[in-house]
C-alpha cells in the first residue's frame, strides 16, 4: 500500500481515506478523460487507496471539464482548432453554425460569455452580409495554413452564412485578417 494519495501526492495520513476496488474503471476513465497519465499507473493495480475528497474531486464531471480547460490554458494554446467539418460522408453531421464559432470551431454562447470577467470575454458577433463568406474564402484562400483550411473547409459548401446564423468571435475574425 502506497502511503501517499496518487491524486493530491499527500501523506494518507492527513484525512479520510476510503480502498478503491470497484471504482477503479472510473477513476481510469476520469484519468483517460484527464489525460494525465495517471491510467497508467492505475491500470495494473487492483485496487488504491485515495482521499475520500480526492477521489470525489477527481471523478467529479465539472472538475474533469476545469482540468482540461486547465491543461489547454496552461500549455499556452491560444488559437485551438478544432478539426474541420467536411460533408464527405452523409452519416457526420453538419458545422452547426449557430452553436459554434465558424473561425476556431468552439461554441459562440454568449451566456457563457457573460459569466466570464469582463477583461476575458470575447465578442460574438452574427454573419450579417452575403459578402461575408467571399472575403474570408478569399483571404482563406492566400492564407492557406491549417487556420485557414479549416475555415474553408467549414463554410466552402455553405451557401448562406446569414441564413445558416452564423456566429463568429471577433478576435479570430481579426487573427485570419
Amino acid at each position: 500500500m502506497s502511503e501517499v494519495c496518487f491524486i493530491c501526492d499527500k501523506p494518507l495520513k492527513e484525512s479520510e481515506v476510503v480502498v478503491v476496488y470497484r471504482g477503479m474503471k472510473i477513476l481510469i476513465d476520469a484519468s483517460v478523460e484527464r489525460n494525465d497519465k495517471f491510467f497508467e499507473y492505475l491500470k495494473d493495480k487492483q485496487s488504491v487507496t485515495v482521499h475520500v475528497q480526492c477521489r470525489k474531486m477527481y471523478t467529479r464531471k465539472s472538475s474533469i471539464v476545469a482540468a482540461k480547460r486547465q491543461r489547454e490554458t496552461d500549455q499556452g494554446s491560444t488559437f485551438t482548432i478544432s478539426p474541420p467539418h467536411t460533408r464527405a460522408r452523409v452519416s457526420e453531421p453538419d458545422f452547426n453554425f449557430k452553436r459554434y464559432c465558424l473561425f476556431c470551431g468552439d461554441e459562440a454562447n454568449e451566456e457563457a460569455e457573460k459569466k466570464k470577467a469582463q477583461n476575458v470575454r470575447r465578442k460574438i458577433y452574427n454573419v450579417s452580409t452575403l459578402e461575408f463568406k467571399d472575403s474570408i474564402l478569399k483571404v482563406a484562400w492566400t492564407r492557406s495554413d491549417d487556420v485557414a483550411k479549416a475555415v474553408i473547409a467549414r463554410i466552402e459548401y455553405e451557401f448562406d452564412l446569414v441564413a445558416a446564423e452564423a456566429k463568429y468571435y471577433n478576435n479570430f475574425y481579426f487573427i485570419l485578417l
